[in-house]
């Protein structure tokens, strides 16, 4: 998860035309996508160890402060955050709602899955 202050307009919107699809996340009139990208690349690592297609495994961006009008504000009504390589970019309520949910995994399951990160990713 990464969280920062979003300074703007929140869009996720496509940038490619009608026969091409391109999403782009833009705060404030600059494309942040590359931020959602390397997000999703801290995924690969952690998707190696656990190495179970049956457990889900995603990323966050939260974004703090930012203004989720226009389209976005019917996301924020509805509680769905967009979803972007498989990294939700959202604000701290709707967060916490993807949290919540239950999942696939046992409290024990999850003991387990933690200590097998602990032992094969470096910290840091």
């Amino acid at each position: 998860m990464s969280s920062r202050v979003a300074r703007g307009l929140i869009e996720y919107k496509n940038a490619g035309g009608p026969l091409r699809t391109d999403r782009r996340l833009v705060i404030g009139g600059n494309d942040e996508t590359a931020t959602v990208e390397q997000l999703a690349g801290d995924l690969v690592p952690v998707t190696g160890v656990i190495a179970n297609p049956t457990i889900p495994v995603s990323a966050a961006l939260v974004l703090l402060d930012g203004d989720w009008g226009g389209k976005s504000a019917l996301r924020m009504l509805a509680k769905r955050p967009y979803r972007h390589l498989g990294v939700y970019v959202t604000w701290p309520a709707a967060l916490i709602k993807l949290i919540e949910q239950s999942g696939p995994l046992s409290p024990d399951g999850i003991q387990s899955i933690t200590g097998i990160l602990e032992r094969k990713l470096p910290a840091g």
